[in-house]
């Protein structure tokens, strides 16, 4: 079976893509911010001060204990 991508505005200005896995539960994909509201110091902050409430709310299974590595940060133009 495979994952089914999909995207959730998490907040203004913050996209992230998950993939459903077979099992239950998401993976985080891909993590966007907009350039018109983040820098590249508060886009990771943000990501800082928000991981655990995102893995939490959105059923992020954790396959190992290392956090999500900030350099799949994207800061793209949104909107």
């Amino acid at each position: 079976m495979l994952s089914k991508e999909w995207v959730a505005q998490v907040e203004l200005g913050v996209l992230i893509t998950f993939l459903s896995l077979p099992q239950g539960g998401n993976d985080l994909k891909r993590i966007r911010f907009s350039r018109e509201m983040f820098n590249k110091w508060q886009a990771q902050r943000w990501w800082a001060e928000n991981f655990e409430k995102v893995m939490k709310l959105y059923n992020v299974q954790q396959f190992n204990q290392e956090s999500v590595p900030l350099q799949n940060l994207e800061y793209p133009k949104i909107g």
